[in-house]
């Protein structure tokens, strides 16, 4: 426990010397989430709607990582909405692809482990909700930061270009999207793979076949949670683009948020 203090305390001090004030509150950012994601775990726990649940505390996961950090302006309002939409469309695909693909509940290798016969038998919660939680959750980072990537370069743009129209605004969105989607891929490719490294190691000890690796309920949950977080990252793309597009060419809009804004 010791040696996750001392983690703690360094990635604090790193964050405090090299970003400042903007390191200081992505560190605050950091340990609210945590609290908030624990508050949500038990509201999920106790009955609450799985469904209220991430929607809530999506929107509060963004308030505090996206307005917190960067203030209220045009480019987190549009990240917020788009986020959210994202977050919606994903529950829907989930909500699916969960009874299609029977992935509720333990997978066959975690049905073998110990800890699984002392568990009880009287279970009042689906595990699907749980899964859908985890999924919305598990992709959410990697959204925000492609909208906010998105929004904060259309902002740029925007603001030395103020003639740009609606459909100018989308196609330079999806310019800085192709830039930024190789990269964002790849770092979730990264991330299964050092997350299903031991998965794959168990296949590899226990002589899996390919059919058998593609059909079983571990390597499912594992690569929907990928796909779904690579889908997320591309809808979001042309989505904030869009939202964005809309918020800057529309007077009303606009105007009604720059009384509000705080750049």
């Amino acid at each position: 426990m010791r040696i996750v203090y001392i983690l703690f305390f360094i990635l604090f001090v790193l964050m405090l010397v090299l970003g400042g004030e903007r390191g200081a509150k992505s560190f605050i950012t950091l340990v609210c989430n945590v609290f908030i994601g624990a508050i949500s775990i038990f509201l999920l726990l106790i009955g609450v709607s799985p469904y209220l649940i991430i929607i809530v505390s999506s929107l509060v996961f963004c308030l505090v990582t996206i307005k917190f950090q960067n203030g209220l302006n045009i480019k987190t309002v549009s990240s917020l909405i788009s986020v959210l939409m994202v977050c919606i469309f994903s529950c829907v695909i989930i909500y699916i692809f969960s009874i299609k693909g029977h992935i509720g509940g333990f997978n066959e290798i975690e049905m073998q482990e110990e800890e699984v016969f002392f568990l009880g038998s009287a279970v009042e919660f689906k595990m699907v909700n749980i899964l859908m939680v985890a999924f919305v959750w598990g992709q959410l980072g990697a959204v925000i930061d492609t909208s906010m990537a998105i929004s904060s370069s259309l902002h740029e743009i925007f603001i030395h270009n103020p003639d740009y129209s609606k459909r100018k605004l989308i196609y330079e969105g999806a310019v800085i999207g192709k830039d930024i989607l190789g990269t964002t891929v790849n770092t979730l490719s990264f991330v299964f793979l050092g997350e299903s490294l031991m998965l794959f190691i168990y296949y590899r000890t226990y002589v899996y076949s390919t059919n058998t690796i593609i059909n079983s309920s571990s390597f499912f949950q594992e690569i929907f949670s990928l796909l779904l977080s690579c889908i997320g990252c591309l809808i979001i793309i042309p989505l904030t683009s869009f939202i964005y597009a809309i918020i800057c060419r529309n007077k009303k809009i606009h105007n009604f948020i720059a009384k509000f804004s705080e750049d």
